[in-house]
């Protein structure tokens, strides 16, 4: 019996607005780390924001490839995009100095 379930849910649409908010994301990474490049003298891009970056760029070709196809997108696929924007954010939050990013903020107390 051939499989009639649309390919467009509300995975899909999802997927697709996720697929615009990480090139948004990737054009501001990349205008971020050129402006501190060029204005930080002392800032050196490290091999691990090149590398987040190419990845995430990677990732958001094949997913825009992904989507024109004819497949329905899963929630456990959408779950796993989500998870890997997670993990490289981590990723470049802590090439960029960790704790003492001036992204990261505690707003408790030591004790």
């Amino acid at each position: 019996m051939p499989n009639t379930a649309s390919p467009f849910t509300a995975s899909a649409a999802n997927l697709n607005r996720l697929v615009i908010i990480r090139l948004i994301f990737l054009l501001g990474i990349f205008a971020a780390l050129t402006y501190t490049h060029i204005t930080i003298q002392t800032f050196t891009i490290h091999l691990a924001h090149i590398t987040t970056v190419i990845l995430l760029i990677m990732l958001n070709a094949f997913t825009y490839w992904r989507l024109k196809q004819n497949w329905p997108v899963t929630d456990v696929e959408y779950f796993c995009q989500l998870l890997s924007d997670v993990i490289a954010l981590t990723v470049l939050l802590y090439v960029s100095g960790g704790a003492t990013n001036p992204f990261v903020e505690f707003r408790g107390q030591f004790t």
